[in-house]
């Protein structure tokens, strides 16, 4: 996402970004698509990349939340 954010800091539009990434990290890294995804949220002022919730949410399993089912057996 840095470079994606230096990219746009310096004026280039999605398609160039992309094609400038992939020439230096390899073939596939980044699409045109996904840095347009990414480009207005920069304009808007979203640029911090830290203490933000990225990705899928933790998933909790424990005892107290999943029912009990006796006709199942852990490993012994």
């Amino acid at each position: 996402n840095i470079i994606i954010i230096y990219k746009w800091k310096r004026g280039h539009n999605a398609a160039a970004a992309a094609r400038n990434i992939n020439a230096a990290i390899g073939d596939g890294t980044v699409n045109d698509r996904t840095i347009r995804h990414w480009y207005p949220k920069y304009g808007s002022g979203d640029e911090i990349l830290t203490n933000k919730d990225w990705g899928r949410p933790e998933t909790v399993a424990n005892n107290e939340v999943l029912p009990s089912d006796s006709s199942t057996k852990s490993r012994e």
